[in-house]
């Protein structure tokens, strides 16, 4: 079984001439404000079969996975699934990828995001999954924080 060497959210993923990958603005936390009650989103996004449109926070995002084989003179590929899970742990999003160790012993993917949809304060998170069979295994997980916004502080009077 391949070896998920490492996950990370940033805001953006760099690739150089020599294949050197540099990652930008690792996101741990996000903090902004609370969104106003009954009012529609400025910018939303349909929600899965048939839910509400969801205020999509524009925090433009990359997924960079680090894969190796298991066996460095063994050629493999296998297939990799990205699943978003809210702060109440709903899949929100999911992409699955071909992952192809024949060539070289370790591969990288990037998944790109204009932001995400806002369902809640909470931590999300992007569980990692390998295909065994027919059946998803979780390899892995990385998640970030969405906070409300510290408001400005009463003054006295």
């Amino acid at each position: 079984m391949p070896k998920l060497q490492f996950v990370v959210v940033a805001q953006r993923a760099l690739l150089d001439q020599r294949n050197t990958m540099s990652l930008i603005e690792i996101v741990e936390e996000v903090q902004i404000p609370e969104p106003p009650l009954g009012q529609p989103p400025p910018t939303g996004i349909k929600g899965r079969k048939g839910s509400p449109a969801r205020l999509l926070i524009p925090l433009p995002m990359v997924l960079v996975s680090m894969w190796e084989r298991s066996d460095i003179g063994e050629p493999e590929e296998f297939q990799a699934r990205f699943r978003w899970q809210s702060p109440d742990r709903r899949v929100f999003a999911e992409a699955a990828v071909e992952v192809d160790l024949m060539k070289h012993r370790r591969c990288r993917t990037m998944l790109e995001a204009p932001g995400f949809p806002f369902i809640g304060f909470g931590t999300y998170s992007a569980v990692v999954e390998i295909k065994s069979g027919a059946r998803w295994k979780k390899v892995g997980s990385v998640g970030f924080d969405l906070q409300k916004q510290a408001g400005p502080r009463p003054t006295a009077h």
